[in-house]
């Protein structure tokens, strides 16, 4: 598609957006995958600001683009497929709108809500790709990777243990923030990493966070999650196995 052609297209979808306020468009290709496959019919909705999480639609180069947003610094965005490798900086002029729907041979399906902890780790393969040079092969093998593919395509539960590697469990690690009496990240690192003498999966981990700091449930498994991705991307903790 020339650049022309791209720049028809945009002031065309532009027009439609203004005028009914959405259209549909299909996926073209699997960066998406596995929440949006090729084929897919998206509804796409133009909004005055966009969250972290969404999946935008914009213009790269000559192309459309349906990748989901990771961050915003200075005006710029932050996008990566769910499936891809890199980041793409983009500005708001490029954006046409999030995709709000999605439909499959006829018939609707989820777009599931994309928590800290994959946004983080969508971020972390980006960099583990930079490191390795670029080699998908070597980022594919990453502890970071294989969790986020665990997580994302919910066929497999993540097993967390130890790095029998990681001496330094002392470490000041300055992470993130609980609102339970007593409740630092050091601490709640240090007792995360005291549990995992034996593999544990998640909902293992949280009950007895909870029970020692005293928060609830719902308010703390997200951000205990986020907390072992980070673990995970400095190699105190790595995946152990796979229960099918």
């Amino acid at each position: 598609m020339s650049a022309v052609d791209i720049n028809s297209l945009t002031k065309i979808l532009q027009a439609r957006l203004k005028l009914e306020h959405f259209v549909k468009l299909n996926i073209i290709g699997g960066s998406m995958k596995p929440i949006l496959r090729d084929g897919d019919c998206v509804t796409v909705m133009s909004k005055k600001s966009y969250e972290i999480g969404d999946i935008l639609v914009f213009t790269e180069g000559e192309s459309l683009v349906s990748h989901r947003l990771l961050d915003i610094k200075d005006n710029t965005y932050m996008c990566k497929g769910d499936n891809s490798f890199y980041i793409e900086l983009i500005e708001q002029k490029q954006i046409l709108g999030k995709i709000v729907d999605a439909e499959r041979d006829g018939a609707a399906i989820t777009l599931p809500h994309f928590r800290k902890a994959l946004i983080r780790l969508s971020k972390a393969i980006h960099y583990e790709f930079l490191k390795h040079r670029q080699d998908m092969k070597k980022t594919r093998r990453t502890p970071v990777y294989r969790l986020f593919k665990r997580i994302v395509e919910n066929k497999t539960e993540a097993i967390y243990k130890r790095n029998a590697n990681f001496m330094r469990a002392e470490q000041q690690i300055n992470l993130f923030s609980f609102d339970g009496k007593e409740c630092t990240p050091k601490a709640v690192c240090e007792f995360i990493y005291s549990l995992l003498i034996e593999p544990m999966n998640l909902p293992a981990i949280v009950k007895p966070v909870c029970d020692k700091f005293n928060t609830e449930l719902e308010v703390t498994q997200d951000s205990i999650e986020e907390i072992l991705v980070s673990m995970v991307e400095q190699d105190i903790v790595d995946l152990y196995e796979l229960v099918v």
